[in-house]
């Protein structure tokens, strides 16, 4: 109350002390220009209440996180609303962040107030970058002595400041993260965390989208409460009308990812308040199977259904459950479903996959799934109208029916051509190289009742051209050239009309072209490409040249492939790659959550923007020599580091990051073209004081094994695991790691087009697949990164520091391998100058040499 008597005091104003923070409202047409100091529950009940405001030029809100829709009924134009935070053993407050935007997402508590700094620091007492979230430590002329006769608690909270000499500084308990503008967005108590599934939770978010489905709703606090031995989320509500929970439900189906989803739903007359006005959460009722949310009851016919029933209601501990309820509805996750379907084998003996379960999770849609498990060529597959999908065809068929999806997996590429270009033949060598391989002229159609099906256009019935366009009369080319790309790139191919391929030469001067070729995923891979380059420079100069065109035989295409993995695929070596794979990925799988200034989209999106950053040969050469003294390959060296800076910036020990892999292990696929990647997903838990040689290690060990059953198809994989499906977010992983080297990057290999100098041409590409993607390229200059990011989640600001960071992080890792990790420091001088003293500039200055009497009456004067 610190701030509450001297200000008024010192400004000559009266105080009114209430009793019950709930009777404001009867004291309000009392007073003019009033300041209100409450919490926010109060705030609420007054505009719940009508409770009128004209009075007030002031509200300072304290003590609670500030709920979005209070402020979105407050009149911001007519009163002035502040969001303050501070501990009582900061004296007074110690953040102020004044609210002008009814539309915020989150309201932030703001920069520290005169003669306060605040330190955001992780576990070790380091500072954290910007957008990092750490410990919120405040420091200042605030800060108390310690607690009255509490010395071991006092020597617990109250530290020496490891920064600034002779002060200390008190440990809040609470988390938050540096906005790049000096404020500071709070998190919640340290010891508060909700994390569910593996997820973590902001119930704040929560609160906010059940408000949304209706005006009725006066208010909303949720809670995590165990039940059934698993904790679950619960929705405390009030409102003016009844409302219907499963509508409720539905509703937040399409705002929310499932693991945000509430368990249960409860309503209640009125919310509990404690006498200063916030939510009694120790008063909430606690949760019984009653109130889940529960479908009309349809009784058992049959005696497996009814066997069903029993099992059900002994396993989720739940009453009379009835055939059409919905499994994860009733409270049931993954866990549960595995001791159920257990407990179904036992009894009845009789099984289901996960799979199914997760696809049938009643019981009347269970009961009708029940079931009583040297070199080869390839061969060439049998003549058929259509053939099948490989696992990773069909997963980028179904992304493509996705919304904004299908240009994520186009496959562009734009080179240079200076020099006599014979037009005709080089659309003649295309047009071979389409005959030559048919997977160029596939298509894919889902007949009705069936699966998809891949379709090859017959050669006769192939109608290929290269698009020219001559730009060279045009003032403005580059600009020209420039929008034509971005335009042909932003165009979707349509699966189901071959060919999945289109090229275009842009005649800029009289001697030079831009080329332009682009594919879709479904079709090709980054081998594929470099393969194709290779094959068209070797017809074209063959037609050019006048000589027979000297290419290796194909001896089966891609739908023999396709064929022949469909029928392999059962066999002994991939049972034992998909046993290594599932026991990876047992137990709670994590998402790794890396700072980020924006809310996370709820729908997956594919906005990119990339930057690329080019590191010194020095570094390279340091990371080199580290890789051969360990044993390890420059590309494990690097997925360490990776791994060590976002285990730095998120404190998370378990952290999963794919990588592509060329998947063509089998000798008859080297010349082929087609999409034979697949993508390994490299899991690492990092022990608690593990050094830099400690990651690399393990990582090595991973790799290692990872490559030995490396052509086990992570689609099937994914289907083994039956992840909960996030609409947010890639499955399994978000952020992939590649090393390319310049020889790989070559596109024209030893050969070079006949009368032709071939370079890249600089497009730009706003595509992400994943929300990180770092591909590291070796090359002559050193070690290049470039960093394709999802612009929906991150901004430049963020990303342009990982350049810095991981440079730092390594260096100083590989300069002392044996110091702890999470003590290795990553941050600029300059990055230390803003957290500790930018951010911190808020000296003020008063006469410490007078009391505090004199100053009162100093004061006294000047009003009279």
């Amino acid at each position: 109350s610190v701030y509450e008597f001297f200000y008024t005091l010192s400004t000559g104003k009266k105080i009114r002390i209430l009793k019950n923070a709930l009777e404001i409202n009867h004291y309000l047409d009392q007073d003019t220009n009033v300041l209100l100091n409450t919490v926010p529950s109060v705030i609420r009940k007054l505009i719940e209440d009508k409770a009128p405001l004209d009075a007030i030029k002031v509200i300072n809100m304290a003590g609670e996180v500030l709920p979005t829709d209070i402020i979105a009924k407050l009149p911001l134009d007519k009163i002035e609303v502040r969001n303050l935070y501070g501990p009582s053993e900061d004296t007074t407050y110690s953040t102020s962040y004044r609210i002008t935007n009814k539309e915020s997402r989150t309201i932030s508590i703001g920069k520290p107030i005169s003669n306060t700094q605040v330190l955001i620091l992780d576990q070790n007492s380091q500072l954290v970058p910007l957008g990092v979230t750490g410990r919120i430590f405040v420091s200042g002329a605030g800060v108390a002595r310690g607690y009255l006769n509490r010395a071991d608690l006092t020597e617990e909270k109250f530290l020496t400041n490891p920064f600034i000499e002779g002060e200390r500084m008190y440990d809040t308990g609470d988390l938050g993260y540096w906005l790049s503008d000096g404020n500071i967005e709070f998190i919640g108590r340290k010891d508060h965390q909700v994390k569910i599934r593996g997820y973590r939770i902001e119930l704040g978010e929560i609160e906010t989208a059940i408000l949304g489905f209706s005006d009725q709703l006066k208010q909303v606090v949720l809670e995590v409460k165990e039940f059934n031995s698993q904790k679950t989320l619960v929705a405390y509500y009030v409102s003016k009308t009844k409302i219907d929970k499963a509508d409720l439900r539905s509703y937040l189906q399409s705002k929310l990812p499932d693991y945000m989803l509430p368990g249960y739903y409860l309503e209640l007359d009125k919310m509990p308040l404690t006498p200063n006005g916030k939510v009694d959460k120790k008063s909430l009722p606690n949760i019984s199977g009653e109130d889940l949310i529960r479908r009309e009851y349809v009784a058992p016919t049959t005696d497996v259904e009814l066997q069903l029933t029993k099992i059900w209601e002994e396993v989720l501990k739940v009453d009379k459950v009835g055939i059409t309820d919905n499994f994860f509805e009733l409270g049931g996750n993954s866990l549960v479903a595995v001791q159920v379907i257990n407990k179904t084998f036992k009894e009845l003996g009789t099984s289901i996959s996960l799979k199914n379960f997760f696809n049938n999770p009643t019981i009347k849609g269970l009961s009708k799934n029940l079931i009583q498990a040297n070199y080869l060529a390839i061969p060439p597959a049998p003549e058929s109208v259509s053939y099948p999908l490989t696992s990773s065809q069909l997963r980028f068929w179904v992304l493509n029916q996705f919304e904004g999806a299908s240009l994520a997996y186009n496959m562009p590429v734009v080179l240079k051509f200076t020099g006599d270009l014979d037009i005709l033949k080089f659309e003649e060598a295309f047009k071979s190289l389409i005959l030559r391989h048919e997977i160029l002229r596939t298509s894919f159609l889902s007949i009705e009742g069936e699966q998809v099906r891949q379709f090859i256009t017959p050669k006769e019935e192939v109608n290929f051209t290269v698009n020219y366009v001559n730009f060279s009369s045009n003032n403005e080319t580059k600009d020209i050239v420039d929008a034509y790309l971005a335009n042909e790139i932003a165009m979707a191919f349509d699966l189901e009309k071959g060919t999945l391929i289109k090229a275009s030469l842009l005649k800029v001067k009289e001697t030079q072209h831009i080329f332009f070729m682009s594919m879709h995923h479904i079709i090709s891979d980054g081998w594929s490409m470099e393969l194709l380059i290779k094959e068209i420079i070797n017809i074209y100069n063959a037609l050019v040249n006048n000589t027979e065109i000297n290419l290796p035989e194909l001896k089966i295409q891609y739908k023999d492939y396709a064929v022949w993995l469909n029928d392999d695929i059962q066999k002994q070596k991939y049972n034992a790659a998909e046993q290594y794979w599932i026991e990876q990925f047992s137990g709670e799988l994590p998402t790794l959550e890396l700072p980020s200034f924006n809310k996370r989209p709820l729908v997956k999106t594919f906005n990119g923007n990339s930057i690329s950053h080019q590191f010194s040969k020095e570094f390279l050469e340091k990371i080199k020599t580290f890789s051969k003294d360990h044993d390890a390959t420059l590309f494990m060296s690097l997925l360490t580091g990776v791994k060590a800076l976002f285990y730095r910036y998120t404190n998370q020990r378990d952290i999963i990051i794919g990588t592509p892999i060329a998947g063509r292990e089998h000798p008859d696929l080297e010349n082929q073209i087609g999409l034979y990647l697949n993508t390994l997903a490299i899991r690492t838990q990092i022990a608690e004081n593990a050094t830099i040689l400690d990651v690399l290690d393990r990582e090595k060990h991973t790799l290692l094994e990872a490559y030995q059953y490396q052509n086990y198809p992570f689609d099937d994989l994914i289907g083994q695991l039956n992840l909960k499906r996030d609409t947010s977010r890639s499955a399994l992983f978000d952020v992939i790691v590649v090393l390319q080297n310049q020889a790989q990057l070559q596109i024209t290999n030893e050969e070079e087009l006949t009368g032709l100098q071939v370079e890249s041409y600089a497009f730009e590409n706003k595509i992400a697949q994943f929300d990180l993607s770092l591909v590291f390229t070796e090359c002559e200059e050193g070690l290049s990164l470039t960093i394709q990011y999802n612009t929906d989640i991150y901004n430049a600001f963020l990303i342009e520091r990982i350049f810095s960071h991981f440079e730092n992080l390594i260096s100083n890792s590989i300069a002392d391998p044996s110091a702890v990790l999470e003590h290795t420091d990553y941050l600029k001088p300059s990055e230390k100058q803003q957290l500790l003293f930018d951010f911190n500039a808020t000296e003020a200055f008063y006469p410490k040499d007078n009391t505090i009497v004199a100053l009162f009456e100093e004061q006294v004067e000047k009003k009279t």
